[in-house]
């Protein structure tokens, strides 16, 4: 193990696997009922037995939340109001967590924890990642236009990954309430996981009566969305919209944004 990856492990950043426990309560010399006790504490903190909801205040969940979108073999996500956070860029993160009325010395570490959760789609054995997002979050002009045009951009760009498909739901059509956001992730050897944000509130749902729900409504969401291609085609017009927005026919390059 690295100095920085024992770092991270000791400063509550990552959640240390039990065979890593195992191997550091050995170099440290802890025998008997207390290595016994530590290494329980260490299988249930990779357990989804142990999750509950928190505050956003509380980093736990966050550190589940990446853990486990590394083990995912399919992560769904629906978001009727904003932009995911694995297709954010920087800019956009940043002024939505400052208007949610996060300390702005606390913004910058989050904007690049979710940054780094981001580097999962180009890795090879990475997740694939399906995301649903309503029009409404492609239009809501959050940051400005300027900011708004480039983050709308970006999901045409992230969407050429060969593991990356992002299906649009349009305003216009019928028959369809846009329930809230949720995360449903999915593993080769265990059961789904759903992960759910609610304003101050966010947490993890996995017993598999409530699981099997959310998989039921993503697969009425992939019948009810536009295809892939057709999805990236409309992001671009909706990135022309924005830069159609701006003063003196600037486009979003020139602004600097």
């Amino acid at each position: 193990m690295s100095s920085p990856v024992l770092n991270r492990s000791e400063n509550h950043k990552r959640i240390p696997t039990p065979e890593e426990v195992s191997a550091l309560l050995a170099l440290y010399g802890v025998v008997g009922r207390e290595r016994k006790w530590i290494m329980n504490l260490a299988r249930l903190a990779n357990s989804a037995e142990t999750l509950e909801f928190t505050t956003k205040r509380d980093r736990s969940d966050r550190v589940h939340l990446a853990t486990f979108e590394r083990q995912a073999k399919l992560i769904s996500h629906f978001n009727p109001l904003m932009i995911p956070g694995m297709f954010q860029t920087a800019a956009y993160a940043r002024a939505v967590m400052l208007d949610a009325g996060l300390e702005p010395e606390d913004v910058e570490s989050r904007v690049t924890e979710r940054m780094d959760r981001q580097t999962i789609l180009t890795k090879p054995n990475g997740p694939h990642y399906l995301a649903i997002i309503e029009e409404a979050a492609l239009r809501r002009p959050i940051g400005g236009r300027p900011l708004m045009g480039r983050q709308v951009r970006k999901l045409v760009e992230v969407a050429k990954l060969p593991t990356v498909e992002i299906r649009v739901i349009p305003t216009r059509w019928s028959g369809f309430v846009p329930h809230g956001q949720f995360s449903l992730m999915e593993f080769a050897k265990s059961k789904p996981l759903v992960y759910v944000e609610h304003f101050i509130y966010s947490g993890f749902i996995h017993v598999a009566e409530d699981t099997r729900t959310f998989q039921t409504f993503r697969d009425r969401l992939v019948k009810i969305s536009m295809g892939g291609e057709e999805s990236v085609n409309f992001l671009s017009h909706v990135v022309a919209d924005h830069e159609r927005g701006l003063p003196n026919g600037w486009t979003v390059e020139e602004v600097g944004f």
